[in-house]
């Protein structure tokens, strides 16, 4: 079980510099599935609980870097503790280099999708935006293109071999749609994959983070796992189809930011390597680049005066 240990929001302001991954989730599930793949940074035994205003965060490692977890206490876009604003209110608290958003999603085709499969997202398509007119609707969605360097390293993705029941999952890329309403509907859905074709899937926040990451984090992605198809939701296996959803999306995203060179170009440094540097007062073999940044922290972390 996952244990917590509060501090004070102190901590944001003396450390954020180092915590460049913010991490999006908008479901319980999702929480409580991103947490178990959480490390506590070094020097605590426990994940760190922060409350700062509205929010609370979760600081942590993930893969090789250090992580600020978030979770929307509603889903979709644009209520008022969805995912534009809880996303838009932790940039302006973190600074962060990276947004990845990872959860459950319904996919498009059972007969060529599997559950557990998960979808990146080479850009995020909102539905919602259309012109009524008298004779016709026409979609004013205006795409959102997800970080092509993030898009790059899940593309390139070798090795990965998570398995569920005993299945390994696909990964699909390509448009995600993104809107408001929980799709349970099978016309409905149709006719939203009629109108974009070239959808591998939807889900609710997408259109969030994409708007609040505009013109302040060049580099973000959603990661979902597909828990169902739109319809039906309702189904004796949801609660299984979810986790094994969240699981697959998860695993993977862990799975890829464990690699201690790939984020360099967005300011991911990983943490292992940081720590294994020499501290000391003559600077040992610190870049220059970390000395007055990093010294302060990783003094802190190993418990050095």
């Amino acid at each position: 079980m996952t244990s917590y240990k509060e501090v004070d929001d102190l901590f944001v302001s003396k450390h954020k510099s180092k915590i460049n991954l913010l991490i999006v989730t908008a479901t319980a599930t999702e929480k409580e599935t991103l947490h178990k793949y959480l490390k506590p940074i070094p020097g605590y035994s426990d994940i760190l609980k922060i409350q700062v205003g509205k929010h609370t965060y979760f600081v942590g490692q993930f893969g090789a870097f250090y992580a600020v977890h978030v979770a929307c206490n509603e889903m979709g876009s644009t209520g008022r503790s969805s995912s534009i604003v809880t996303t838009s209110d932790a940039i302006n608290t973190w600074s962060p280099s990276v947004v990845l958003m990872v959860g459950i999603a319904f996919g498009k085709d059972e007969t060529k999708q599997e559950i557990g499969d998960v979808l990146v997202s080479e850009r995020i398509i909102p539905y919602e935006p259309k012109r009524l007119g008298k004779d016709e609707t026409i979609s004013r969605a205006k795409e959102g293109p997800a970080s092509s360097l993030l898009f790059d390293r899940f593309k390139s993705v070798t090795g990965w071999d998570f398995k569920q029941e005993e299945r390994a999952p696909e990964i699909i890329y390509g448009g995600i749609l993104s809107g408001e309403k929980l799709v349970d509907d099978p016309a409905f859905k149709a006719e939203l994959f009629k109108d974009h074709p070239e959808a591998i899937g939807g889900e609710m926040e997408g259109a969030g983070i994409y708007a609040a990451c505009d013109q302040k984090v060049n580099d973000w992605i959603l990661v979902k796992g597909i828990c169902d198809w739109g319809e039906n939701k309702d189904n004796p296996d949801k609660k299984k189809h979810q986790v094994l959803a969240i699981e697959s999306a998860v695993d993977l995203c862990a799975f890829v930011f464990n690699s201690p060179f790939g984020f360099k170009d967005v300011s991911l440094v990983a943490q292992d390597e940081v720590l294994k540097t020499d501290f000391s007062e003559d600077r040992g073999a610190i870049p220059e680049w970390m000395f007055k940044k990093e010294k302060s922290l990783a003094k802190e972390i190993r418990n050095e005066d």
